[in-house]
């Protein structure tokens, strides 16, 4: 397989949080491991990640990785592109949040529900967004009518072609402006599956994401999202995929490849795909990985 590759796409019911291009973040959330995955080489380099539970990951545009860690008791790591890792203090050791991600080069921490099925942390949601700034994570001010919204579970950072990102909080999308978040859109995205967070891929002017249970569309500009695909049900994730995007829909799950110039849609065949022995997982894992130029899948297991 050529280099770099790309992962397209979560899988195994959310229990596999976070991979992307050429380095991520893998968890198995069932048994709380964490690992720095590099995708450069074949097959994968692991390196632990303090063996921790991990709700979040991202990649910055400087190509610094973060990573938001632990159950109980959260931290904030982000690996530096010459391999360091520092820790980024949270503002209270009792709230906690449900994703990270990088608007421009700025680290932005976006509360949410912190249950995972029927468990429960002892923290509770921070009360706002925050922004790292001096190793520290501030809250961000609010504009008008910038309060959470009610899909609860569509929380985190939905980047753009542009390499702009939006800010998406229980489903109402803002852009930020400084240190304020304002309004970007004059509408809510709809509640999702309960069990799954915000992934996006960009497309346009906008993004599309896993909402009201289908594939959203979400144009600047426009009054309400579209969507697209109407065979797409139960669609739980979203990934780019080169030109492309990959959807994930559950019962049972499926991937799917879309093009988003036609919305004409094609099942993701993985009966080819090879295997790669991750050993340091005590449960088993998958993941589509695709190189750079398409030339091949394989599933990473």
């Amino acid at each position: 397989m050529s280099d770099p590759m790309r992962v397209a796409t979560l899988a195994t019911s959310g229990h596999l949080r976070f991979v992307d291009r050429d380095r991520g973040v893998l968890t198995s959330r069932l048994h709380e491991e964490s690992a720095w995955v590099d995708l450069r080489v074949w097959p994968p380099r692991l390196t632990p990640l303090a063996d921790a539970w991990t709700r979040s990951a991202a990649r910055g545009p400087d190509g610094r990785w973060a990573a938001l860690v632990g159950w109980n008791a959260q931290r904030l790591l982000v690996e530096e592109p010459g391999g360091a890792t520092v820790e980024v203090a949270l503002p209270s050791k009792k709230v906690g949040f449900a994703a990270i991600g990088f608007v421009g080069d700025q680290l932005i921490a976006v509360p949410g529900p912190l249950a995972d099925g029927n468990k429960s942390p002892s923290l509770r949601q921070a009360p706002a967004p925050c922004v790292a700034r001096d190793q520290k994570l501030r809250p961000l001010a609010l504009g008008a009518d910038c309060a959470s919204g009610d899909a609860w579970e569509l929380c985190g950072v939905a980047p753009l072609s542009s390499g702009e990102a939006l800010i998406v909080w229980g489903g109402r999308v803002m852009r930020l402006e400084r240190d304020r978040l304002e309004r970007a859109l004059p509408f809510d995205l709809p509640r999702g599956h309960g069990n799954f967070g915000l992934s996006s891929a960009p497309v346009g002017d906008g993004f599309v994401c896993a909402a009201g249970h289908q594939l959203a569309h979400v144009r600047l500009g426009a009054r309400a999202p579209s969507f697209p695909v109407a065979g797409l049900e139960d669609v739980v994730a979203v990934a780019p995929f080169g030109d492309e995007i990959v959807v994930t829909t559950v019962g049972p799950l499926r991937h799917h490849v879309v093009d988003p110039r036609t919305w004409a849609t094609r099942a993701l065949d993985t009966r080819a795909m090879g295997d790669v022995d991750f050993s340091v997982w005590r449960t088993s894992v998958g993941v589509v990985a695709s190189s750079a130029a398409g030339d091949g899948l394989r599933r990473l297991t």
